[in-house]
């Protein structure tokens, strides 16, 4: 699969709904700058032309026409017609944008400090987004409850929505390209925001259906990455926003390891600071959590 290689994607019609957002756009900022242009030029030439230094009051004729009836009704009647014009295109745009299509497979995406996790409706977890060419899809959002806004932009897409803790938001999209295209964290969240990065993966649908139903054992370093781990500890001794994992696991017994996923604020290490860490208690099953151990265990 070639790998979208353009700045975020944005160059690229990705979905069926970008060329007419993209022209939308480009006709609402060329009357924008005909309106400005309409006015501002004007104005300052008046400004300059009828300025008491080249004009004094002393001069005004007694009878001079201090207003126009007709050319007021024109210049707010215009401006506003087309303005009503930009509105109802605008409005036509975000209705289609917001009205969810109800043939459409639906993902399951949790935002949280600072990952992105993706669930399929066979259960299915990953830390990309993989989606078939050609299909409906409707992403419904949400951040844990003890977590903080996020909000998920596809740029190739033309696609954001906030996602927020405890609720669900919805975006949808259908994708015509093949590729690999950037997916981003637009809402400050924290320290490691600008690591909040992940992609979305456009498959033939034949490809898709294979991976979809494909049976995969994830080993503990993979759930590590999907669970946004890895965006937070180093494998070494560095420190990011928590410890390193290298020699964590050095005279701890299971339990404790165990504890650390379930229960972060359990036991914190010294130096650091309680609910930064989200609890995974009721995200990861005992085996995967298990396999996440076994992993710490091997980083010496």
């Amino acid at each position: 699969m070639e790998e979208n290689k353009d700045l975020f994607g944005m160059w690229s019609n990705a979905t069926d709904l970008v060329e007419g957002l993209d022209n939308q756009f480009y006709w609402i900022h060329v009357i924008l700058v005909v309106l400005l242009m309409t006015v501002l030029v004007p104005m300052v030439y008046f400004a300059w032309r009828y300025s008491e230094k080249n004009h004094p009051k002393s001069e005004m004729p007694e009878h001079a026409m201090t207003h126009n009836v007709p050319l007021e009704i024109a210049w707010t009647g215009i401006p506003t017609a087309i303005l009503m014009v930009v509105f109802y295109f605008g409005y036509d745009s975000l209705k289609n944008l917001r009205t969810m299509p109800a043939d459409a497979t639906h993902i399951k995406v949790v935002g949280k400090m600072w990952s992105w996790t993706y669930e399929y409706e066979n259960g299915k977890k990953t830390d990309k987004l993989y989606v078939p060419k050609g299909e409906n899809i409707v992403l419904d959002m949400t951040a844990p409850k003890n977590d903080v806004l996020h909000s998920f932009w596809i740029p190739a897409f033309r696609q954001k929505e906030d996602v927020v803790p405890g609720r669900t938001t919805q975006l949808w999209f259908n994708a015509n390209q093949v590729g690999s295209y950037d997916v981003e964290c637009t809402e400050y969240c924290g320290d490691r925001h600008s690591y909040m990065l992940s992609k979305v993966v456009v498959m033939e649908p034949a490809d898709y259906n294979a991976w979809y139903n494909k049976a995969e054992e994830v080993s503990g370093e993979a759930l590590a990455s999907r669970e946004g781990c890895l965006n937070c500890h180093s494998v070494g001794s560095d420190v990011l926003v928590g410890p390193g994992f290298a020699g964590m696991s050095e005279g701890k017994s299971n339990q404790y390891m165990m504890d650390a996923i379930l229960n972060p604020d359990k036991d914190i290490a010294q130096g650091f600071y309680p609910g930064v860490m989200p609890t995974s208690k009721g995200v990861l099953s005992n085996e995967e959590t298990q396999a996440i151990v076994d992993y710490l265990k091997t980083i010496k």
